[in-house]
């Protein structure tokens, strides 16, 4: 979760002295799963978290009623220079709302097209469960700064055996080790466009860094896209 802040409103919706728990309906569980994007994408609890609290407490008391109040009716959509402008860092907000929305996906490995341990991948969210799509010595070599080869969009989940294969091939070096018949199927379920491997690095981050705020807006119910 990128702000733990954000359990306790969840923790109001939830709280109950029955035994058998708290059970949503339908409605409830689709009000908290926009109420938590539109957090995430609004960087909500990045500052004011005593008002947001206060705010959210109230709305999960609402839904808990069976009302169906107006979230974070002023969100805008995220846009994808969002995705551009953030580097990566584990620990960072931006970079766990980026695994945060990339997980939405059940991504497979760019290579093999086996799937990912979501579970394990994100419990123990270390560095090593996540590649550069444009290999950083690939990029470096382009003469690139780090804060750009950096980019949160210029990352996705690989497998370790996928990483080392990898290594430091750019994207149309290594796209013919891709598993035949499955690469359109492979790189959407990774946010990555199709024809990733044609494209020049500041065309790739531009059309995935769409493809991720699309996305990521239709998650939290923000109708808008971006072009």
């Amino acid at each position: 979760m990128p702000y733990p802040a954000m359990l306790v409103p969840l923790s109001a919706f939830f709280a109950t002295s029955s035994l058998s728990g708290v059970h949503p309906t339908d409605a409830q569980r689709q009000a908290i799963i926009r109420w938590y994007w539109r957090s995430c994408l609004s960087r909500r609890y990045s500052s004011g978290v005593g008002r947001a609290h206060a705010a959210d407490i109230a709305l999960m008391t609402l839904i808990k009623a069976g009302q169906d109040p107006d979230i974070l009716r002023s969100v805008r959509p995220i846009e994808p220079s969002f995705f551009e402008e953030n580097r990566f860092a584990i620990g960072n907000v931006n970079s766990k709302i980026l695994i945060n929305i990339l997980s939405q996906k059940n991504p497979v490995s760019l290579l093999s097209g086996a799937k990912i341990d979501l579970s394990s991948v994100l419990q123990k969210a270390n560095k090593n469960e996540f590649h550069h799509i444009f290999p950083r010595a690939h990029l470096k070599r382009e003469g690139l700064e780090n804060d750009r080869i950096n980019a949160i969009a210029n990352i996705c989940f690989l497998s370790k055996s996928d990483n080392n294969r990898i290594k430091d091939k750019e994207p149309s070096a290594y796209v013919s080790m891709m598993t035949d018949g499955k690469i359109d199927e492979i790189l959407q379920t990774n946010l990555v466009p199709v024809n990733f491997a044609t494209l020049s690095y500041d065309e790739f981050m531009r059309d995935r860094s769409i493809l991720i705020a699309n996305f990521a807006n239709s998650l939290a119910g923000i109708w808008g896209t971006s072009h």
